[in-house]
């Protein structure tokens, strides 16, 4: 790891290639909690890939227009979501209807940082031959 960040409505987690978001319990997250994101994007990926995973150990709420503002961050390659329950798994699947890069459901966060850094090589790779 990175660095850490105690933010008021979550735990932020960075690594080389990807950040784990840690929401606390009861949030409500809205699109303008983006901007915070987007800071932190910036001063440790810059302009280089990665990879959001949201490790969802908590109950909250999540505006769903949060995905389509977070689809416009352009080295955010894709998104990974760790469930942990029925009622996680089904408002994941509705979230990732509004996130139009690739977005997939884990169980536990090594799969989900597994499948993350094959995405990062695939984003790469794709990006090299172009």
């Amino acid at each position: 790891m990175i660095k850490h960040y105690h933010l008021e409505v979550s735990e932020v987690f960075i690594y080389d290639n990807f950040l784990v978001n840690q929401i606390y319990e009861g949030q409500d997250i809205q699109p303008h909690h983006n901007n915070l994101l987007k800071t932190i994007i910036q001063e440790h990926f810059a302009s280089s890939p990665l990879i959001y995973i949201s490790n969802r150990l908590h109950s909250y709420s999540v505006n769903p227009l949060i995905y389509i503002e977070a689809g416009h961050i352009t080295n955010l390659v894709a998104m990974a979501m760790v469930i942990h329950d029925d009622e996680q798994r089904r408002m994941a699947m509705f979230e990732k209807t509004f996130f139009k890069k690739p977005f997939k459901i884990f169980e536990n966060l090594t799969e989900a940082i597994v499948w993350s850094k094959q995405e990062l090589t695939k984003f790469q790779t794709q990006n090299t031959k172009n």
